[in-house]
């Protein structure tokens, strides 16, 4: 068998510069049932969940190469969706991470795209003051980039902390490397996957809940 290139694995070649790109990851915890995860979100307001404040958001577009860089360090292959005949192999051939062209995307992914409740915030709490919108009418909780987006800052969960609408307004400088001694020690398993093992895991799930569902259309 010839083994398959790092191209194969990693085309950042495929991605064009004259294009926006969603980043969408598909994968599945138990073979069974599929999921995805948006890689960059736009905050669009508010909403309640079960009696319970939440953030409204909806998809954006991603810098591609930061993206495409973090991912070949971490061993994580991705796919370039550039037009219908890649999504279809992409979505119902192998899963995982993928650049998927905006005008494919709105086209065949659009309830994905669309604003929806990302988490609710009366448990959470800001990590610079500790005010909790449960206990405070007055809180708006905000999902921070520590290091910037337009500085090339990832929306991973390594980057990623909650703040208070005061704390983050009153950021000044906007960027604190500071603030990553701010999140928490041990956080519970995200869903996403936590390492390129479970990365790998995670996507074979997917292509095995795929396969039971369409495997014979």
């Amino acid at each position: 068998m010839i083994p398959l290139s790092e191209e194969a694995y990693f085309p950042i070649g495929k991605i064009k510069p004259d294009k926006d790109y969603y980043g969408i990851s598909l994968f599945s915890d138990d073979g069974v049932d599929i999921y995805y995860d948006v890689h960059c979100t736009l905050w669009t307001g508010f909403t309640e969940v079960n009696g319970k404040q939440a953030e409204l958001r909806k998809a954006g577009v991603i810098p591609t190469e930061p993206y495409a860089n973090h991912w070949k360090e971490r061993s994580e292959p991705f796919s370039v969706v550039n037009n219908v005949d890649e999504f279809i192999d992409w979505f119902f051939k192998v899963g995982g991470h993928g650049f998927v062209a905006t005008p494919v995307a709105k086209e065949l992914m659009s309830s994905m795209l669309e604003s929806s409740p990302a988490f609710t915030v009366g448990a959470i709490g800001c990590r610079i003051c500790g005010r909790r919108a449960a206990d405070y009418v007055d809180v708006e909780l905000h999902v921070h980039h520590i290091r910037p987006f337009v500085r090339d800052g990832l929306t991973v969960e390594e980057n990623l902390i909650t703040l208070c609408h005061s704390c983050h307004a009153g950021l000044d400088p906007h960027f604190r490397p500071q603030l990553f001694y701010l999140l928490p020690k041990d956080p519970e398993r995200p869903r996403f996957p936590a390492s390129s093992r479970d990365y790998l895991k995670t996507v074979g799930l997917y292509q095995k809940a795929i396969l039971r569902d369409f495997g014979d259309r």
